[in-house]
């Protein structure tokens, strides 16, 4: 199973983005701010850009069984879960199905539905994968792809 995170505002103290599940759209984020690579505050920076693996897994400081995003450099304990805004997150990814005034309503549904998603992947033998991104990032490959497609419909079409 894909999940991609898209970080889209980038605020003075927080990151907002949405979160998809195999390329559609189920969920809010909020994270803490993103800062320049290699840049850490700790409980305050959002995790880098990239692919990590998720599991399932008991949360001893939340108390309860939440997803948890691994191997991520220079951090641990990166969880899923719901919240409102950035004090909630110490690193972690918080997630709602609403957005108001740039915060997160807490949604525990929320939490409890992405759980019991990941865990069923996990169940039937599918791992499943988290990639951070941005929005722009996400245009550039997009808008890449279809240059090289016109590009090659332009050479056939042409030769």
């Amino acid at each position: 199973m894909k999940i991609t995170l898209v970080r889209r505002y980038f605020g003075p103290n927080k990151t907002i983005g949405k979160l998809l599940i195999n390329g559609i759209f189920r969920y809010y984020v909020l994270e803490d701010l993103v800062r320049p690579d290699g840049v850490k505050v700790a409980k305050q920076t959002a995790i880098p850009y990239g692919k990590y693996p998720v599991s399932v897994s008991h949360s001893p400081k939340l108390g309860r069984i939440l997803p948890l995003i691994e191997n991520v450099p220079d951090y641990s304990g990166i969880r899923i879960h719901a919240g409102i805004d950035e004090t909630w997150t110490e690193g972690c990814v918080l997630i709602s199905r609403t957005l108001k005034d740039g915060k997160l309503v807490l949604d525990r549904t929320a939490e409890s539905e992405l759980k019991d998603i990941i865990q069923n992947a996990l169940d039937h033998g599918n791992p499943v994968n988290i990639t951070v991104t941005n929005f722009q990032r996400r245009l550039l490959i997009g808008f890449g792809i279809a240059i090289v497609v016109l590009l090659i419909a332009f050479l056939i079409f042409n030769f």
